[in-house]
């Protein structure tokens, strides 16, 4: 077990150091911090997810949800033109919207409990994005 913890440490010190140099997330000193957890891959690696949970609880939903794959799909099943994009690199590239980025802070036992916020878009949090990029 004591291993197992030195191995979280050591990939979470990784996964942080790859986060800050892409540009996804920096340091922070937001009021906010959720946990983060580690959720295992099938490969035997670990994911980083971050706990949104209490913040989603208090949030108020978006009236114009971002769509989803399978609906989008569905609505173009019967174009007579289609394109294909290479979605990977698509990926990280949406900024948070400026005034939401604080909430989208994280804490970890790193450094004296560190604290850490996402500036790009990483996954469904219920958080409005800033598409003044596009």
């Amino acid at each position: 077990l004591q291993q197992s913890a030195v191995n979280r440490s050591c990939w979470l010190r990784i996964q942080l150091n790859y986060l800050l140099e892409k540009k996804i997330i920096c340091p922070s000193t937001s009021p906010y911090a959720a946990p983060i957890l580690f959720s295992s891959k099938k490969d035997g690696g670990l994911r980083m997810c971050t706990d949104y949970c209490a913040l989603n609880n208090i949030t108020i939903k978006s009236r114009y949800p971002i769509p989803r794959a399978d609906d989008l799909i569905d609505q173009i099943r019967e174009a007579r033109i289609s394109s294909k994009i290479y979605p990977r690199g698509g990926y990280h590239q949406i900024r948070v919207a400026e005034a939401d980025i604080p909430k989208t802070a994280f804490r970890t036992r790193l450094q004296k409990s560190r604290v850490y916020r996402y500036v790009i878009w990483v996954d469904e949090r219920t958080l409005n994005v800033s598409t003044d990029h596009e």
